[in-house]
């Protein structure tokens, strides 16, 4: 529709544009038909909407406006579409000097994919340890309670019966207290024969303080958790009820565990385990818990604080209860205390903590190595393109145009190095997940998630940034002539670059010391701890672990019968050369304590009392593990209840209470100080890493005979003449001869279970000597990179120097020698910061200070003999410059 004459010449006098009236009417029609459609879409029909617009258009004013709103958003559009023109622009310049630079392009992306994918693996650990929540309801509530026990060392110490109840009754911080025992081997009977499954008893509140609800069924109640119930009430794991077919009729069926009958109540959810325990099915605590001494420390106790209490406020109650309690009862409580930890720091560890916040910082020096090396070869880039970006500016390129240049590339650098690193992050996460490094608490929490990859991507733009931002100032300030000179000339891109370049190469290096002299630190430490004498060889011996039901094994002489039956059968087995039992082999577990006294000595104070950790053995266990019987004799068939109690003791047992004597024939009173039964010590054997390869100090250690102690579980060993594996399906056929409803727990050689107490400390060495490795293989590429730019920025010189009678292996010396300063400037603030900061490796060293010499020099000298194998090439190839065609070029 052609606008009306009227309002043609409104709209010139608006405007004031007396132009062609062609042209004035296309315009007019534009801003009818944007007003009309403004009408249209708030519900107006189309003749009223134009009807509408063209009274809208009857003045000057609404005229102006209507232009001044379509102008802005023309200029909006026009600057969307140069802005964008201008990005793609950028984008193909900075893909085209990719393409015609592919070396320069492809090593920075390696470089920068191998920091930011070891940084982003390790903060995938650290996210899903430490930083994610735990899956219980308000976890930051959560708490684990020990006893402890200072002045001996104890500070995460089991809790009896009586003092778990005292605080549940008597705390005034927590809003819930439970309590559960460790898991331990149940014998669970179905039609597919029976089966070994982890069972732990623990009290009602658990699944309520914990926030979980049964996904079938219910849990226990309160009538169910006390001495002397009646019922005998199960709830499983997920993972039982599916073995057992998913069937939801299973509420209320009765299942066979440990030869005694339980009713299926409940199912949980799927995933639900108890914190620091993987049992699949629960019993109540309360109809089988020991409550009358204090001394028994066996229970696990967690707890929820009340809403507004703090942990500190929940540790100075408990300190405050646990001295009333003691002064209630000062016998077995005398110097006992409570320890109290958030949940999360209890799950992970101390230990373990430090150690990934050591590798997160280990991670975070290689990708400053590598992002020294990405800035030495950007620097070194811009100055072979100074004459390009001068060029720039002379045509008139401003600081922001050449800004957005180099940011632009920049950014794209740390996009491709990011998308190399998340790659390499997911390879590594991979690879943890099959690996199942040992003592990596929630392992299934470890993921690259949405969290990580943010964290991926700040470190790829930060980087991209950086990189664009570095060469920045000097672009804006090139001179044309300089640049054009300097380019003819190839002399140096100037002392200011290259004070960066070698400040860039100095920081490397002393970044690799750390990391180097760190990872030296825990590879010397390992090496000691595999040099410790832990007392047996287990070279091969089969490890395998029974659990007889309780109910259907009642009494010492019963179970002793049973273990003493089996090893009479196995011993005679091809290939067979020794077997015995203990109830918890070296390094396995689970530790059983108890207190003593000498008897006839006076009684100690009641805080002074010692106690010692003791195993149940049979006869020939200290010859099949080479244990060295120092004096006396070994146990023999005939140490039974029949006989008189006899116990064998450990040397540092010995030396401690009978120094310089022969302790054979003394006595101890067992378990009770003034009424416990009096055992005669008849032998006295070598000291054993029984709970760990690296403890300050031995334990006192007593040895029972099983027919007095009557262990149900055991761990039976067979020494093997060759390949210990080749036992197992002899030895379960023997078993289940014996018992068809039993079945074996777990199957090890001794030599796996050493490796298992040293994979810890080996995992932390490979991962930081991993970390080392880069950053020193990256610290020698910055090193070269540099010194080989240097070298030929620097061929005029060098041949201007030969063509004056310089000597080539003085020409070799001086570029060595350059380097060799860079290499000691760096070494020496390594070694200074290494001082400092190998501290924080004190708690997972042994047997070797943090400052230790040798570590330091061994890591100074290999920095600096990379230095010159890395400077070697460049320093020949000066050497070898032709003097004759460098004047010429002249």
């Amino acid at each position: 529709m052609t606008p009306v004459p009227g309002l043609r010449r409104l709209f010139r006098l608006a405007t004031g544009r007396p132009g062609d009236p062609q042209e004035i009417d296309d315009e007019l029609a534009l801003h009818l038909d944007l007003l009309t459609e403004e009408l249209v879409e708030a519900g107006m029909s189309g003749a009223a909407a134009r009807a509408e617009a063209l009274r809208r258009f009857g003045d000057v004013p609404a005229i102006r406006r209507s232009v001044r709103v379509v102008d802005r958003d023309r200029e909006r559009a026009m600057y969307r579409a140069e802005w964008w023109d201008a990005l793609v622009g950028d984008v193909r310049h900075a893909l085209r000097g990719f393409r015609r630079n592919p070396g320069f392009a492809l090593g920075t992306a390696l470089t920068l994919g191998l920091g930011i994918g070891l940084n982003t693996a390790i903060f995938s650990v650290f996210d899903g340890v430490l930083l994610r929540p735990l899956p219980y309801a308000e976890p930051e509530r959560l708490v684990r309670l020990w006893s402890n026990k200072v002045e001996r060392g104890l500070r995460f110490f089991s809790v009896s019966v009586p003092d778990f109840q005292d605080w549940r009754a008597r705390n005034q911080s927590f809003g819930g207290v439970a309590a559960f025992e460790r898991q331990q081997d149940l014998t669970l009977a179905s039609d597919a024969g029976p089966e070994q499954v982890q069972g732990a008893r623990v009290s009602a509140e658990i699944f309520t303080l914990l926030g979980a609800a049964p996904a079938l069924g219910r849990v226990f109640g309160a009538a169910e958790d006390v001495p002397g119930a009646p019922d005998r009430p199960v709830v499983l794991s997920q993972s039982i009820w599916r073995r057992l077919g998913a069937d939801p009729k299973l509420l209320g069926r009765t299942l066979n565990l440990n030869g005694e009958p339980w009713i299926v109540i409940g199912v949980m959810p799927k995933d639900f385990t108890i914190p620091g325990n993987s049992a699949e099915v629960w019993t109540p605590l309360g109809p089988g818990a020991v409550n009358s001494n204090r001394g028994n420390r066996y229970l696990r106790v967690l707890a929820r604080l009340k809403p507004g209490v703090t942990l500190e406020a929940a540790r100075q109650d408990m300190t405050t209860l646990a001295r009333r309690i003691e002064a209630q009862d000062p016998g077995d409580n005398s110097g006992w205390s409570v320890t109290v930890l958030g949940l999360t720091d209890a799950v992970v560890g101390e230990d373990f903590r430090k150690a990934v916040t050591i590798l997160l910082g280990a991670v975070g020096m290689v990708l400053l190595i590598a992002c020294g090396n990405v800035a030495t070869m950007v620097l070194g880039r811009n100055t072979a393109r100074a004459r390009e970006l001068a060029v720039r500016s002379a045509l008139g390129a401003g600081t922001a145009r050449l800004g957005r240049l180099l940011l632009t590339e920049g950014i794209l650098l740390g996009a491709v190095g990011g998308a190399v690193g998340v790659a390499l992050a997911f390879a590594l996460v991979r690879l943890l997940h099959v690996l199942e490094p040992p003592n990596l608490p929630r392992l299934e929490q470890v993921t690259v998630n949405g969290a990580v990859l943010a964290v991926a991507a700040l470190l790829s733009i930060g980087s991209g940034l950086l990189f664009g931002l570095v060469p920045l100032r000097r672009a804006s300030r090139a001179s044309l002539t300089e640049a054009l000179r300097e380019g003819g000339r190839g002399v140096s891109g100037g002392r200011a670059r290259q004070r960066t370049q070698r400040m860039l190469v100095v920081a490397e290096m002393t970044l690799a010391v750390l990391l180097l002299s760190g990872a030296g630190l825990l590879i010397r430490s390992l090496v000691r701890l595999q040099q410790v004498d832990l007392g047996f060889n287990g070279r091969n011996v089969l490890a395998v672990s029974l659990a007889l039901p309780p109910a259907k094994y009642e009494g010492a002489e019963r179970v002793a019968g049973f273990y003493h039956g089996l090893l009479d059968r196995v011993r005679v087995l091809p290939g067979v050369r020794a077997v015995a039992a203990i109830s918890a082999a070296p390094l396995l577990g689970p530790n059983s304590g108890t207190v003593f006294v000498v008897d006839g000595r006076p009684v100690p104070d009641p805080a002074a009392v010692p106690d010692a950790d003791y195993r149940a053995v049979t006869p020939g266990y200290f010859r099949l593990l080479n244990i060295p019987l120092l004096s006396g004799r070994d146990f023999t068939e005939q140490d039974g209840p029949a006989g008189p109690g006899v116990v064998v003791i450990s040397s540092s047992t010995a030396r401690r209470f009978w120094p310089g004597e022969n302790p054979i024939g003394a006595h101890l009173r067992i378990g009770d100080v003034e009424k416990g039964p009096v055992t005669e010590i008849v032998g006295v054997v070598g000291d054993v890493s029984h709970l760990s390869i690296d403890a300050p100090e031995r334990r006192l250690m007593l040895y029972f005979p099983l027919r007095r102690t009557g262990n149900t579980a055991m761990t039976v060993l067979l020494a093997a003449s060759g390949d210990p594996a080749w036992l197992t399906a002899p030895f379960r056929r023997e078993v289940l001869a014996m018992d068809p409803s039993l079945p074996l727990s777990a199957v090890r050689t001794m030599d796996e279970i050493v490796e298992g107490a040293f994979s810890q400390r080996r995992f932390n060495v490979v991962v930081l000597g991993l970390f080392a490795l880069a950053a020193l293989v990256l610290a020698g590429i910055g090193l070269f990179g540099v010194m080989a730019y240097a070298v030929s920025q620097r061929t005029h010189e060098l041949g201007v120097r030969l063509a004056l009678g310089a000597q080539r292996a003085r020409v070799l010396r001086m570029v060595l020698g350059e380097s060799l300063r860079l290499a000691i400037v760096g070494v020496g603030l390594g070694v200074a910061g290494a001082l400092l900061l190998n501290r924080t490796l004190a708690t997972l060293l042994f047997d070797i200070k943090p400052n230790d010499p040798i570590t330091l020099l061994a890591a100074s000298a290999v920095l600096v003999g990379i230095a010159l194998l890395g400077s070697f090439v460049p320093a020949r190839r000066a050497a070898r410059v032709d003097p004759m065609t460098t004047l010429r070029e002249e």
